[in-house]
């Protein structure tokens, strides 16, 4: 891989790298509740539902005009996290994990990806430069050896440009995102996104307020149809108010094997001109790509020390009018409370991917799939959006205990109807490996447990998924009942 050649170049400055890795990790939950807890009680100015983040966008919390209720335990569990990942001399990693077979349904926290996996990772950063490189060996039918994780990056002013294989969570989702989740395996990718999201200083962009912005174009793999496809993807957050972030998200999926991929039609994806004959050209297999996009807000209060927020998520699987169309659907409450000497935070989501089934017409098969690009917005088997694939109805009910002597407790309820209408396309049986997509209709209600403590220099993750009903999928009949265990190195703080 190209990005592996750059990156083992990059190693050979080791001696000339010694301060800060650049982003927090992308699946950590606490992490991320203790973020989220500190910007809903407006400690943080910065947008916090594209991850992951820029460590050096939280340095307001380093001020020391920093409110008195600022100076909590999310702020300290933040600032410890910090000097964990940052700090002189390179940064080490191992993981060990171990399953009876993948989680079928993934979350925003981190969960084994196949039945048995080894990981260790070096990271290497300076002012201008960041690192890292992180090999995994897994018990799989497909890519035992894996560079998931694997970047390097340079700065440029207040953008880094980077190669790499990045995990990604666009959206204030919880269990699930829309658009981009940890669903699937991150593809290998070239990125750019801003480092600090300070305000425009013009007068009439300064509304706005502190903003975010990412682009990437990622290489798919060559078992899909078309093979070796292009993903871009672009997302904008911004916050106008303090109690209100406003995301935009964009993915077009273009070029491959067979498919044309001329600067003309490069343009015309960009510029949303992919309808086949409603746009001009002399049939579908002209269009030049496969688009979603669409929309999220999140709106929080205080209620005292606790917080309550609002979120909702719609990404269009088509376009009308130079504009997004035949949404599907994502909304949820969440609470983040103070009881006892820990933390909690109470999350109720509803997701709809059927087009059109809260506001317009029904439309079955439609969501993430497309005439041209078979395979649809999919990663090594898995959806990059959903986890619950498309035409799927689901409501979650997930409680997090955060205690304070950093042990953790998730518990997670789920009622899924998978594929509403039964509704099976020819090109989903075709992909190899086979689609993770529920081949007919199926209610079924799900368990998940998960507890996570500090255990011999580091944290050990037993978890547990269960399904009331066995769900029959394209890729054959997974187990009703999943079991993991992982163990992640912790190095002590810098």
């Amino acid at each position: 891989m190209i990005f592996l050649r750059l990156l083992s170049g990059f190693l050979v400055f080791f001696p000339l790298l010694a301060n800060a890795g650049w982003w927090t990790p992308a699946d950590d939950e606490k992490l991320r509740h203790s973020i989220q807890q500190l910007a809903d009680q407006q400690c943080l100015s910065v947008p916090v539902t594209t991850w992951p983040l820029a460590w050096t966008d939280l340095s307001a919390l380093d001020h020391a005009d920093l409110p008195e209720h600022c100076r909590n335990a999310a702020r300290r569990y933040v600032l410890d996290e910090r000097a964990r990942a940052t700090g002189s001399g390179p940064r080490y990693g191992v993981t060990l994990s171990g399953a009876n077979e993948p989680m079928l349904w993934r979350g925003f926290a981190a969960s084994p990806r196949e039945r048995a996996m080894v990981s260790a990772s070096v990271g290497l950063s300076s002012t201008r430069f960041d690192a890292r490189l992180d090999a995994s060996f897994a018990d799989s039918e497909q890519d035992k050896g894996r560079l998931d994780g694997s970047y390097m990056a340079a700065a440029m002013g207040n953008w880094a440009l980077g190669v790499g294989a990045v995990d990604r969570w666009w959206g204030p989702g919880w269990q699930s995102s829309l658009v981009l989740s940890h669903n699937a395996r991150p593809a290998p990718a070239v990125f750019i996104s801003r480092m600090e999201s300070t305000p425009f200083q013009s007068r009439w962009l300064s509304w706005i307020g502190h903003w975010q912005a990412n682009i990437f174009v990622a290489q798919l793999e060559h078992q899909r149809d078309p093979a070796r496809s292009q993903l871009i993807g672009m997302r904008a957050s911004f916050k106008p108010a303090s109690s209100l972030e406003i995301g935009l998200s964009r993915t077009i999926q273009w070029a491959g094997e067979g498919r044309p991929k001329g600067a003309d039609t490069f343009f015309y994806a960009l510029v949303g001109r992919d309808n086949a004959e409603s746009s001009g050209f002399a049939s579908n297999q002209d269009d030049p790509s496969d688009q979603m996009a669409g929309f999220d807000v999140r709106y929080s209060r205080l209620l005292g020390e606790n917080t309550l927020a609002l979120y909702g998520q719609m990404i269009g699987e088509d376009e009308a009018g130079m504009m997004p169309a035949k949404y599907i659907y994502l909304a949820g409450a969440e609470l983040g409370s103070h009881i006892g000497r820990g933390s909690q935070r109470w999350v109720l989501e509803a997701s709809n991917t059927l087009v059109g089934a809260w506001l317009s017409e029904k439309l079955p098969g439609v969501a993430y799939e497309h005439m041209n690009y078979v395979t649809g917005l999919r990663y090594k088997s898995r959806n990059m959006g959903s986890t619950w694939e498309r035409d799927a109805e689901v409501l979650v009910l997930a409680f997090r205990q955060y205690f304070a002597n950093q042990h953790e407790l998730g518990i997670t309820l789920a009622h899924a109807n998978l594929n509403q209408e039964g509704v099976v396309r020819p090109g989903s049986l075709s992909p190899v490996p086979p689609l993770a997509l529920a081949s007919e209709a199926t209610r079924t209600d799900v368990i998940g447990l998960s507890y996570r403590l500090p255990l011999a220099w580091g944290r050990f993750t037993l978890a547990a998924q269960h399904s009331t009903k066995n769900v029959p999928m394209v890729a054959g009949l997974p187990e009703r009942s999943t079991v993991s265990a992982s163990w992640e190195y912790r190095p002590a703080r810098y």
